[in-house]
Parts: C-alpha cells; sequence; structure tokens
C-alpha cells in the first residue's frame, strides 16, 4: 500500500526534482549539498522570503549544545510557512499543528557535505489523516526550496 501511494504521490511531482532528492525512509526526505549550512541556511532563507512565505525561527541547534557544554556538528533547524495554506490544513486535521509549520533541517555531514532534511508531506497527510490537493503542491516546493538553495 505504501509503495502505491508513494508512485501516485510522485507522479504529479518534476521528474527532475524527485531524482535530486533521496527518501531517507518513508516520512524524511534527504538532500545533500557541497554547500557549507551556513550558506544553504542562508540561501534557503533568501528563497523563503523571495517566495513570499513567513520565516518563524531558525534554531541553531550546535550553538544550544555549546551552550550546555556539548558538542553537535553545525546543525540549523528553519521553521517557515504559509499561514493561509497551514490553517486550511489544521482546519481539516485536529493534530497536522503538531507538525506545522514546515522544517528543515540543515547538518554538517562527513567529507564536507551538508545534508538537507524535511518532512514528507506525503507522510504528513497520512499521518494526519488528511486528504488534501495543497500537500502535493507543498511537497513540490520544499523540494524546489530545497534544490534551489543547495545547488
Amino acid at each position: 500500500m505504501k509503495i502505491a501511494i508513494f508512485l501516485i504521490f510522485t507522479s504529479t511531482l518534476p521528474q527532475a526534482l524527485i531524482a535530486q532528492a533521496a527518501t531517507v525512509n518513508d516520512n524524511l526526505v534527504e538532500n545533500v549539498s557541497e554547500k557549507t549550512v551556513e550558506e544553504v541556511s542562508s540561501s534557503i532563507q533568501a528563497e523563503i522570503k523571495r517566495r513570499g512565505l513567513r520565516l518563524f525561527s531558525v534554531i541553531d541547534h550546535s550553538a544550544n549544545a555549546k551552550s550546555v557544554g556539548k558538542e553537535l556538528p553545525e546543525t540549523v533547524l528553519i521553521l517557515f510557512g504559509n499561514p493561509k495554506v497551514g490553517t486550511e490544513f489544521m482546519i481539516k486535521s485536529n493534530t497536522i499543528g503538531i507538525d506545522l509549520p514546515q522544517k528543515i533541517l540543515i547538518r554538517s555531514g562527513k567529507k564536507g557535505k551538508t545534508h538537507i532534511y524535511h518532512n514528507s508531506q506525503r507522510y504528513l497527510g497520512v499521518r494526519h489523516n488528511l486528504n488534501h490537493p495543497a500537500l502535493n503542491k507543498v511537497d513540490s516546493l520544499l523540494l524546489e526550496i530545497v534544490k534551489n538553495s543547495s545547488n
């Protein structure tokens, strides 16, 4: 069943975007970039603003770890979204608010690579029993933002 849902869902996405992303599991999409975490983070934030989306917060997990005497690879979480779309989702699903606003996690990896993760909207739809046509649009948007910011 999961495979069939994935095939139906991905058939609406541009194939070039799908090829750029790797699904870590059914829930998470990963992209890899040669850029630094700082470069990717700045580029994603600029792309979010350029598209008229709301940037809610940027959390520097590695700085927070350092503040308690711990060490993490450079790790940043960006929270953003479109309140009009998010509110529509929350009207249709009582629980999706736990996963909103949208999040992109950027983490320094091995060999100078930067890993960029976000939730699959298909996963959010299944998790929150939400069947909404905008989920496909949001998934395409996330893939475009990451692609444009990581190349």
